[in-house]
């Protein structure tokens, strides 16, 4: 993504609520990433994102300097 060069990132946790959405009752809950997982997705993404000269901003915001 840092490729691209946005002037802003966004990055989100999959939020999964299958009473609100039907396609979302074909996910089952065993095949979702643990709190664990998770964590360590988001920690290699903040990463991989300020090793390419961003800067954390926010709970899940990322902008290039300046």
């Amino acid at each position: 993504m840092a490729e691209l060069n946005p002037d802003r990132l966004s990055v989100f946790n999959y939020a999964h609520l299958p009473t609100l959405f039907a396609a979302q009752r074909k996910i089952k809950d065993a095949d979702l990433p643990t709190a664990e997982q998770k964590l360590d997705i988001l920690q290699e993404t903040i990463g991989s994102l300020t090793d390419a000269g961003y800067q954390f901003i926010g709970m899940d915001h990322f902008a290039p300097p300046g």
